[in-house]
Formats: C-alpha cells, structure tokens, sequence
C-alpha cells in the first residue's frame, strides 16, 4: 500500500523527478551502508528483539514524516468503484508495452535472483568468511548505492531505461561474488560496482513512470507495477531452499549471475523498453 503512494509522492513535491528520485536512491543506499554495522552493535550491546523493536520505532518515524508532508490538494473521484480504478488502472498498465515488457523481465529476476540472493547469498559468504563479512559486503552495496544514486543525479539521458538496462549490466556481480566467495575485499568491489548499477537502473525507471503515466492514473498503474515487481520475490525465497539443495548454493548463485546478465540484456533487447525517451508525451 505503501509504494504505490511514494511513486505518485515524488512529482508532486519535487519539479525534477530524477533529480528527487536520485536523492531518495542516496538517502537509500546511506541507510544501507550506515545499517549493518548498526544492527551489529546495537546486538553486540543489547538483545537482538530490542533491535527489532529499534527498527520499528523508525517506521513510526518515517510515518510520522509523512503525515507532516504539505501536499498540493488533491480531490479524488468518489463515483468510481474500487473494481472501476483496477480495471481503470490495468488498462493504463497493459496500453504500454515498455511497462509490462520491463515487470515480466523482473519476474524472471525476482524469481531467479532476488528471491534466493538474500536467504542464499547470506549463506554462501557466512559459510566462507563469517557473519562480519557479509555484513561489510551489504554496506558495500548501499556505498555503490549511493554512488549510483549521485551519478543518476548528474547524468539524465534522454532514453533512461536503455541507459538503466546498460548500468544493470553490472548486477550479475552480486550473485557471482556469492557464488565464488572471493577475498572479502573482492567481494565488496563486486558488490559496490553492482549497486551502481542498481541504484541508476531504479532512478531511470521511477522517473520513466512517473514521467511517463498521467497523474490522475499514476497510482493506479504503480499499484501493477509494484505488484508485479515483488510479488515474484517471496516465490523465488521459497523455492531458493529446495533448488540450492538440488544444484547446490554455489551453482545456483552461479547460475543466478546469467540469468541476471540475460535480464539486463533483454531490457537492451526490447525496442518499447531501449527506445523510450523521456520526450515523449504519456
């Protein structure tokens, strides 16, 4: 419920939306960066359920900051039905076909690679280097996310998920540093490197929704499309334990590492996706 309002949030608090959506990859991958080494000192120094409850605290925070917001008012249409604005709003989704072509690749992606990169990956560089390691290797992450959040702030091109699908050429680094556990310090290189890659990838395609979908619809059409983006990631969770015993965690990360590269290549490969141009009216 959450994401489909942030999507819609963005242009309306902010005349450049990839400039905005640059600082919130940023303030992103600094959280990410800032929060493993938190979470392991505060476990170190209290209980680990406290911590949890630290974490709970912070949403009420960022509700709280929220509802502070002053927002340009907005009078909804009360005749529609709740059935009228899904069919309302998947007509708006399935019109384009670089929407839709963009949420099928990222089932194959949600599937394949972030559905098992966290519970495997995790295991994979605990088994080889220890829990400490893999913390130092998710804060290399948020730093290439921060980075890549900066870069997207600089460099605006005029076909963002053609120059998104080029940077998330850099992915695959994330599975196959798990897969092939290098040194530690290897493994945050690949690791910072592929969240620049990501990072620029989801500047390019928020501001290509947000651009690119008429504001009265806007929420509508985000609503299918974080549905279609994170419903395949619990799936791939939980096939990720059967299929890591059955080929192995190595050989499944592995092999998590080309379907990821594919992936990226097929955004290059779609004409609507690589020929979508910012200039272009919704």
């Amino acid at each position: 419920m959450f994401q489909p309002g942030l999507t819609s949030l963005v242009p309306q608090v902010s005349d450049d939306p990839q400039k905005a959506n640059g600082v919130s990859r940023v303030s992103q991958g600094l959280a990410t960066l800032a929060g493993p080494a938190m979470a392991g000192t505060l476990v170190a120094v209290v209980s680990p359920a406290s911590v949890f409850a630290v974490n709970a605290f912070t949403f009420v925070v960022s509700g709280l900051c929220l509802a502070a917001l002053r927002l340009p008012h907005f009078t909804p249409d009360r005749t529609a039905s709740t059935l009228q604005n899904l069919v309302a709003g998947w007509v708006e989704f399935r019109s384009r076909s670089w929407l839709w072509s963009v949420i099928l690749i990222w089932w194959v992606l949600g599937v394949f690679v972030w559905g098992p990169i966290t519970p495997v990956g995790a295991a994979s560089v605990i088994e080889a280097h220890g829990k400490a390691a893999f913390g130092w290797v998710e804060s290399a992450f948020g730093a290439g996310c921060v980075l890549g959040g900066l870069v997207a702030i600089r460099i605006k091109p005029v076909r963002p998920l053609y120059a998104g699908g080029i940077a998330m050429c850099l992915f695959p680094l994330v599975p196959l540093a798990a897969g092939l556990v290098p040194s530690v310090p290897v493994m945050m290189l690949g690791y910072g490197l592929s969240g620049i890659g990501w990072a620029y990838w989801g500047v390019q395609w928020a501001t290509a929704v947000q651009t690119q979908i008429p504001q009265d619809k806007l929420n509508r059409v985000a609503a299918y499309e974080i549905a279609g983006s994170i419903l395949a990631v619990p799936f791939g969770q939980a096939v990720a334990g059967p299929a890591s015993s059955l080929v192995g965690v190595h050989e499944l990360l592995v092999l998590g590492a080309v379907i990821s590269l594919g992936c990226a290549l097929a955004l290059l490969a779609v004409r609507p996706v690589r020929q979508l141009a910012l200039d272009e009216q919704p």
